[in-house]
């Protein structure tokens, strides 16, 4: 089982999964001094259904990889809290990770779209 964290860099956010949050701490922290771990879940058996749910909310403030600018501290410990408490109870088990190939609008290339969707959206999903 692995914890979902939170750490912060100078307004930025990074949302990852590990057996020690500390630990990657110090390995982050070889590169960039200004990184300290702001949140820390109890060892989740759903922590990668987790961290992809928050991948995809705050998908619009990325930055790279797991990455986010956003304002609002506690807008983003707020979010993990509660997306931490909704998996915890179960509830992470009605949702499906899902990827998709699609062609890009912009390149024609293809890419690979992840989501978290419900359970019961999943061949609706597809089906698009």
């Amino acid at each position: 089982m692995k914890s979902v964290y939170v750490m912060e860099s100078n307004g930025h956010f990074k949302v990852g999964v590990s057996d020690n949050p500390r630990k990657r701490l110090k390995s982050l922290s070889i590169g960039n001094c200004d990184i300290s771990l702001i949140y820390e879940s109890q060892k989740l058996s759903n922590a990668y259904c987790v961290e992809g749910y928050l991948h995809k909310t705050f998908s619009g403030f990325g930055v790279g990889g797991e990455w986010f600018k956003i304002e609002d501290k506690s807008e983003v410990l707020g979010e993990v809290k509660k997306a931490v408490a909704t998996f915890k109870k179960g509830d992470g088990r009605t949702y499906s990770k899902v990827i998709k190939m699609v062609k890009s609008p912009k390149t024609g290339a293809y890419i690979f779209q992840e989501e978290m969707i419900p359970n019961e959206a999943v061949k609706d999903y597809f089906a698009k």
